[in-house]
């Protein structure tokens, strides 16, 4: 599950540790609220790795 808006962000970010495959970043302009860019999605997501592995 995935959602979208302020709230949503660390749905997007963090869904691989709820059972979610894949999630959505922008290149550019998001394309969706809470749509994280590239480069700021890794940097969060690989905190999480180290916090929560």
């Amino acid at each position: 599950m995935m959602a979208i808006g302020r709230e949503g962000s660390i749905s997007r970010l963090a869904g691989e540790h709820y059972g979610n495959d894949i999630t959505f970043c922008a290149l550019r302009a998001p394309s969706a609220p809470g749509q994280a860019q590239v480069a700021q999605a890794r940097r969060i997501m690989d905190e999480l790795h180290e916090v929560l592995s």
